[in-house]
């Protein structure tokens, strides 16, 4: 203190500060504040001399410095020890009485306005916490809706939490678990990792939005804590070729897929949501991000990014293949090829594990709605992936309003969600029974048509007019199916328990070739997927078991005429 030469104001108030004064006496104050402290001992002549000088509050005497709560003078001290060194001489025991009093009412009132700005400085707080932990939860996402009946209430996503299984047993995963899953998410995030880099030049992690577009599409909000990345819609139309006809894939009741390929000849699928599902609002489609990004599976269709940008929805997956099941069994021609016993056991075994780590391998279980053979993806090597997985959350209404999806309704549909509107993962299990039957009648769920023998009319890809809509071609023509064949499982229940008819149910197109036994376990396995009570249905981790079991089996016989 005594090298401030050029001190000339100090305000040391309410700040129960002790000691001597000595240090400040040879200071150039013009302006001392040292009210309410301890200081003790006389106050230095020269500092009376200071034209604002405020020292009420302060415990000065002759003496030594007292402790920190003031006492009173020993009895018989001197007047003189306890009277102030500005003030004239009181009565013995007067002066310490009345200033022990004025002491105890400032430090009252000081303690009150520093608790009351303390307490203000908490409530600001503790509201800027509230209003920060309620923007981060709406761009962190969180779990997967249930499925209920068309037009219920979407709830908030919950991350995905992977469960891992031993000796094909669950594990029930703790709500711990899960926070902590949740705080490693958000560590993740903030520390900006990308773990999938987008090509240099094309892809734009942060794409620029012109100003007179709408808040929603700003870059702000379309970094959504995800492993996915974000593709602008130039570089989709550079990719797919402004999304050309002949990059189509297919198109189905969620939007069209497009085929797009990279600069360096890496292929992606871009599924570009239909008109209903591209009015989603920014933070629910990011939402549905975030729930698809933690989807990792062999047999299931990886998302490794998608567009926000120019009020656009867009989906980017991992290209897999161009066939679906149901291209391969019933569609184009160019798809069309014959399944071996064994192949069709394949298929049914890796679109099984696909559902099975949705139900059982994601906490909390994820439910696939759309399970059918459009969305099991065969490549060329009979590897299977399961596409559309984590759309449950988007509109269906169409299925039901349209004459295809009522069709589709009471054709592949488990029983309780015709009569009730409820999905569950035991619905999924269902419709699982419903594509074995494809695989082993080569029919389709709903089909009012049926193949005759060759015929040689010389109009290939022609339509017909004023007949059955079927194409004439060198290799089939249609003609209507009796009504009692047209619905696949109704026509299949009544055959399943009758040993004579099995073999009149299986493909014409296997030609007998495969194992009577092997036969038997497979329609054991149909008949239990589409019980019409949802409890009798298996997990598909047992379907799993058996399936696997079954395979192990003809590998091991491996007799040529099944391969």
């Amino acid at each position: 203190m005594e090298n401030l030469s050029a001190l000339t104001t100090l305000h040391m108030q309410n700040n129960q500060l002790s000691g001597l004064l000595d240090v400040l006496q040879d200071l150039p104050l013009q302006d001392l504040d040292i009210e309410n402290n301890l200081f003790s001992g006389p106050v230095p002549t020269k500092l009376l001399s200071i034209p604002n000088f405020t020292k009420d509050g302060n415990p000065f005497n002759t003496s030594v410095a007292p402790s920190p709560s003031f006492l009173p003078p020993a009895p018989g001290a001197p007047a003189s020890e306890v009277t102030p060194a500005d003030g004239p001489s009181l009565p013995d025991g007067s002066e310490p009485v009345k200033h022990k009093k004025i002491l105890t009412t400032s430090k009252a009132i000081a303690i009150g306005i520093v608790g009351a700005l303390v307490g203000i400085a908490l409530l600001l707080s503790i509201f800027m916490c509230l209003c920060r932990k309620r923007k981060s939860r709406r761009n962190e996402f969180a779990e997967r809706p249930e499925v209920r009946a068309y037009g219920s209430p979407k709830s908030k996503p919950k991350p995905i939490v992977h469960v891992p299984k031993e000796n094909n047993e669950v594990k029930k995963v703790p709500e711990e678990a899960i926070q902590k899953k949740e705080e490693h998410d958000r560590t993740t995030t903030a520390s900006g990792a990308i773990l999938l880099p987008a090509p240099v030049g094309k892809v734009m992690v942060n794409p620029i939005v012109p100003l007179e577009r709408k808040p929603e599409s700003s870059p702000k909000n379309q970094n959504p804590p995800t492993s996915a990345t974000s593709f602008s819609i130039a570089s989709l139309q550079q990719y797919t070729e402004n999304f050309r006809e002949d990059n189509l894939i297919r198109d189905d009741r969620l939007g069209q897929v497009y085929r797009a390929e990279l600069p360096d000849g890496k292929l992606l699928a871009v599924m570009k949501l239909n008109n209903v599902n591209s009015m989603l609002k920014m933070d629910e489609f990011l939402d549905l991000v975030l729930t698809l990004s933690e989807l990792r599976h062999s047999n299931v269709v990886e998302l490794v990014g998608y567009c926000a940008e120019h009020e656009q929805r867009l989906l980017v997956y991992k290209y897999f293949s161009d066939k679906t099941l149901n291209d391969v069994l019933h569609s184009r021609d160019e798809f069309e090829m014959n399944l071996s016993w064994v192949a069709r056991v394949k298929v049914s075994l890796g679109a099984a594990k696909a559902l099975e780590y949705l139900h059982e391998g994601c906490q909390p279980p994820v439910i696939h709605r759309n399970f059918e053979s459009g969305t099991v993806l065969i490549n060329d090597e009979l590897a299977v992936c399961v596409s559309d997985c984590g759309l449950a959350s988007l509109d269906l209404s169409r299925s039901v309003t349209q004459l295809s999806g009522r069709i589709r309704l009471f054709s592949s549909e488990a029983p309780e969600f015709n009569e009730s509107g409820l999905y569950t993962v035991k619905s999924d299990v269902y419709r699982f029974g419903v594509v074995m039957l494809e695989l082993l009648t080569g029919r389709k769920p709903y089909d009012s048509k049926k193949k005759k023998k060759k015929s040689l009319l010389p109009m290939p890809g022609k339509v017909l007019r004023n007949f059955n809509p079927c194409y004439f071609s060198s290799k089939s023509i249609c003609s209507s199916r009796p009504s009692g064949e047209q619905y696949l499982v109704r026509w299949s229940i009544p055959q399943l328990h009758d040993i004579n008819a099995l073999s009149r149910m299986v493909d014409p197109s296997i030609s007998g070739k495969y194992p009577v036994k092997s036969l038997s376990r497979f329609i054991d396995i149909i008949s239990r997927c589409i019980q019409s009570a949802p409890e009798f249905r298996p997990l598909m981790s047992e379907v799993v078991q058996d399936l696997t079991r079954m395979l192990e089996e003809l590998s091991s016989k491996r007799p040529e005429h099944l391969v």
